[in-house]
């Protein structure tokens, strides 16, 4: 059985001597790379190169420093080459931020039914996202979406039930 593979970033550039490879994410795909373990790189050929990865840094144009095991003649193979995540992955991750990415604005209401404020940016991530509710007082949150704080989301209606936010709540 073949593996189906989905574009989400080209090599811009690399570094052979640092094992330093620079990626820029395709829209939709910026916060996929800042916890990948592995790269996975498709040459102009077709043939996919898997590179062990041990830090990641940056923001518009993302920097992965490879293992230092990985030859230095496989990072120079990787330039021009776009960077690939299975299907199933890159489908897992478009659909978590897909309802996330539409918060912005929603009403925040604590679980007694007060109302706390509306959603005003949001952070995204591999794993748990953040995001700030601009609040009624003039206060401004900053929490994790996480199930300890998100009880209950409404996305027909726009609504936001917070859990036990304060252990988690940063206060701008």
């Amino acid at each position: 059985m073949s593996t189906s593979w989905v574009d989400i970033g080209s090599v811009r550039t690399v570094n052979p001597v640092k094992r330093e490879v620079r990626v820029r994410p395709l829209d939709g795909f910026e916060g996929c790379l800042d916890a990948i373990e592995w790269l996975h790189v498709r040459q102009p050929g077709g043939k996919i190169e898997r590179c062990k990865v041990v830090a990641v840094q940056g923001a518009a144009d993302v920097a992965i420093i490879l293992a230092p095991g990985v030859p230095r003649d496989t990072v120079r193979l990787l330039l021009n080459g776009h960077v690939v995540l299975e299907a199933v992955e890159a489908e897992d991750y478009l659909s978590s931020n897909e309802t996330f990415l539409r918060w912005p604005g929603m009403t925040v209401y604590t679980t007694d039914g007060t109302l706390l404020g509306t959603i005003g940016q949001i952070y995204t991530s591999p794993h748990n996202g953040a995001f700030t509710v601009e609040c009624e007082d003039g206060k401004r949150l900053v929490l994790p979406a996480i199930d300890q704080v998100v009880q209950d989301l409404d996305v027909e209606k726009r609504t936001l039930t917070l859990g036990d936010y304060a252990p988690y709540a940063v206060e701008e």
